[in-house]
């Protein structure tokens, strides 16, 4: 037989004068004053936080030492728009006019791992990055814009239709590592990875690291820029950049 389950009542006369509560969820200012509570509390952690990685990326900031000098001004360019510079037929989509050059000089580097900074050589800490060939190569860089303004200067009051043009490729953005490889351009390192500077020089669409120089009976090879046989950058320092100064009064004296 089925159990009969009996609720208990309660008195009427028990509750009386109890005013309702209600549920504390439906209650507007519970909620509010939650959302609250919770908004300070997640400000409290975020604020912190942003202005921790704001300030971790400004101090770990990677400077451009060629962008920031002032003496000369360089003009920057991609591994991509170099091929349509050194490509006879490529034409600007946008006007249809040619974009080929026949003399490119190209100094390619990268300034996460280029290091010219004096001011860290006697500071135990920072030691390490601090190179001497690479403040010695920002100098001589500079040097080298000012050797092509003036060579182009000449050529012009020369009446010569002669431009020599010095482009700085920063290697660590997008694909222009890929000048270390292709062979277009020297072929220079096995592997895009590389971040040694280099100086290459394109001559009507050639990679070209020598001339022939002929003094009387004899014709000696003289190397103007970095090559697979060499990529040192003492050379460029204390060799390439001299010499192909005197290379370009050499092709404007013979063109």
């Amino acid at each position: 037989m089925a159990k009969v389950v009996r609720k208990n009542k309660v008195s009427k006369k028990a509750t009386a004068g109890q005013k309702s509560r209600g549920n504390i969820f439906h209650n507007v200012w519970f909620w509010v004053i939650s959302v609250v509570g919770v908004l300070a509390v997640a400000a409290a952690i975020t604020i912190p936080l942003v202005i921790h990685f704001n300030k971790q990326d400004e101090e770990t900031e990677t400077v451009d030492y060629f962008k920031k000098q002032e003496e000369v001004t360089f003009e920057y360019a991609t591994f991509n728009g170099l091929k349509n510079y050194i490509n006879q037929d490529y034409l600007n989509p946008q006007d249809g006019k040619s974009l080929y050059k026949e003399n490119i000089i190209i100094f390619a580097y990268d300034k996460s791992t280029f290091y010219p900074n004096a001011e860290y050589k006697d500071d135990d800490d920072d030691s390490t990055i601090y190179n001497e060939a690479h403040e010695k190569l920002l100098k001589r860089i500079i040097d080298l814009q000012k050797d092509v303004n003036k060579q182009n200067e000449e050529n012009k009051k020369n009446g010569k239709n002669i431009e020599f043009k010095l482009y700085l490729v920063e290697t660590s953005v997008g694909s222009n590592a890929s000048i270390y490889v292709d062979h277009q351009f020297g072929g220079i390192f096995q592997d895009d990875a590389a971040t040694n500077p280099v100086l290459i020089y394109m001559e009507k669409g050639e990679h070209k690291y020598e001339y022939e120089e002929v003094e009387g009976d004899k014709n000696s090879k003289i190397t103007i820029c970095s090559s697979v046989f060499d990529t040192s950058i003492d050379h460029i320092n204390s060799t390439f950049i001299t010499q192909f100064t005197n290379y370009m009064k050499f092709y404007s004296n013979k063109n």
